[in-house]
């Protein structure tokens, strides 16, 4: 997995503006970028990948591990800053 250098990373997190009413296409292109520069677009461009079982193979349980990784730390991050959003997916958004 690349990992963007922390200067770029702050470079590019301070050049999402503020979400308004005017500029959401903007503002979405630019927190997609950022996510997936992260590693943390799964939740926004997988669908939710079948339940594990048994017969699953490893291929089938890393891309549920990314899907559910990517899933829980949108959530939480919009958690921290805009309450609990209990039980939802972040690819509705």
């Amino acid at each position: 997995m690349w990992v963007m250098p922390v200067i770029g990373l702050s470079a590019a997190l301070n050049g999402i503006p503020v979400r308004n009413r005017t500029n959401f296409k903007n503002w979405k292109e630019r927190i997609m970028i950022v996510l997936g520069c992260l590693d943390l677009d799964h939740a926004f461009r997988l669908d939710r990948p079948a339940v594990l079982t048994d017969g699953s193979s490893n291929v089938d349980r890393i891309a549920y591990e990314k899907r559910e990784r990517s899933n829980r730390m949108c959530h939480d991050h919009a958690t921290f800053y805009s309450g609990i959003l209990e039980g939802r997916h972040f690819r509705g958004f």
